[in-house]
């Protein structure tokens, strides 16, 4: 439906020795025009191969590296280059994450690639949790150190007291630091795929759990061409951001973070689970703004009530998101999330009416534990509602593609040509 928008994945820059691609992506037409390859100076020497356990980790990591890049070898990929400088973006780090999977058994962030930012990095982060020699100290994630905490917090979730816990987090959460009106320091905004086509798309995620910047990448992974899609941070749940003092303020720092990214292109605001109320009530702040988002989307959102004590569905949901996560090994990606989501429970969302074309889709697979009068996916403004493939997570997942399918569709029948 896009094809003749010109779409592309966003640009994967050469390193040094003018380094080439010999692939290209399923959903990238082989007539794209290649780029014209960067030159810039020599990089300095790298780091010499490393013996034992992490020298073979360090191969395996720079082997994979240099096929989520699509270079020829590993020999393309030196131990000590910057992931980022390599040309990374949202969907090759993912890429790169499940293939060390894949190779490993290990369960990793799916951050994990900016958070040990080097191939020798990653190599001895790798052999510390696979319990070998590791070559040298293993340096800590750049997002800050690992934390007792956020073991703590997810081991008392799998053990069924997460009342407890968020009683306890919210607690901790008083002595953060808060923000009033728009943040000073706005929220990231990490462009996952860039398109000509309009509306751009705006993701919120949802705030129940710690995200990463590809809480989305699947998704955006999934347009089959024209579609730009952005994910913004939410405010607080990195280390050195405060936390937003009440919804309000939430809701103000968002809308001007959404704004930010669009940069005067037409958007569509997006959001999965609690994500959803968010991007609502952004499209409804600004709409008395006087800025008009063409359209509102919600993934799944759920009405209910954030009391944990007496939400049984609520609850449920914790105990699932702790299974994605490894309860063995503790957290590497810092404690904020934690007192953020405690803070952003104490809000009470109010019921949103933007005037925006609106779509809610819902997900028709049922989760263990989620009862139909906790857990009902619908709004209370006009709308459209799609019943779609998977459950709450997977239509992010392997559902993806489907998910991708109906918003395009509903777009172009709703908004019409989205041609910029």
């Amino acid at each position: 439906m896009y094809a003749a928008a010109g779409a592309r994945f966003i640009d994967l820059p050469t390193y040094p020795f003018q380094r080439e691609r010999f692939w290209l992506r399923d959903n990238v037409s082989a007539a794209t025009p290649k780029p014209v390859p960067a030159v810039r100076a020599p990089a300095p020497p790298a780091a010499e191969p490393e013996a034992g356990t992490t020298g073979d980790l360090l191969t395996m990591v720079r082997t994979e590296a240099a096929a989520a890049l699509g270079y020829a070898s590993a020999e393309d990929v030196e131990a000590d280059d910057d992931f980022q400088e390599l040309g990374f973006d949202s969907l090759a780090a993912v890429e790169l994450r499940e293939r060390l999977v894949d190779a490993t058994g290990l369960t990793l962030a799916e951050e994990v690639a900016l958070e040990y930012p080097t191939p020798v990095a990653l190599a001895r982060y790798l052999a510390e949790r696979l319990g070998g020699d590791t070559g040298g100290s293993v340096p800590e994630p750049v997002s800050g150190p690992g934390a007792g905490l956020a073991g703590l917090f997810v081991r008392a979730c799998a053990d069924g007291q997460i009342v407890e816990a968020n009683d306890l987090t919210l607690r901790m959460a008083a002595f953060r630091e808060k923000y009033s009106g728009v943040s000073a320091s706005p929220p990231r905004a990490t462009t996952l795929t860039k398109g000509t086509a309009e509306p751009v798309l705006v993701c919120f995620p949802s705030f129940a759990w710690k995200y990463s910047p590809y809480y989305y990448a699947k998704l955006a992974a999934s347009f089959e061409g024209g579609q730009s899609v952005i994910a913004v941070d939410l405010p607080g749940f990195a280390g050195h951001e405060p936390l937003p003092s009440t919804l309000d303020d939430l809701i103000a720092t968002l809308a001007d973070a959404a704004t930010r990214a669009a940069a005067g292109r037409r958007f569509a605001l997006l959001g999965h689970s609690e994500g959803g109320r968010l991007a609502s009530l952004v499209a409804e702040y600004l709409e008395d703004q006087g800025e008009h988002p063409e359209a509102v989307i919600l993934l799944d959102t759920i009405e209910w009530v954030t009391d944990i004590d007496h939400n049984e569905t609520l609850k449920a949901l914790y105990r699932l998101l702790v299974e994605q996560v490894d309860t063995r090994q503790p957290t590497s990606d810092g404690e904020a999330w934690i007192t953020a989501r405690a803070q952003y429970l104490t809000f009470e969302f109010p019921t949103p009416r933007p005037k925006a074309p609106s779509l809610l889709m819902r997900a028709t697979g049922r989760l263990p534990g989620w009862r139909n009068e906790d857990a009902r996916s619908e709004v209370r403004w006009e709308h459209t509602a799609v019943d779609v493939a998977g459950d709450h997570f997977s239509m992010l997942a392997e559902h993806a593609p489907e998910s991708a399918r109906t918003v395009a569709n509903w777009l172009s029948d709703s908004i019409g040509d989205q041609k910029a």
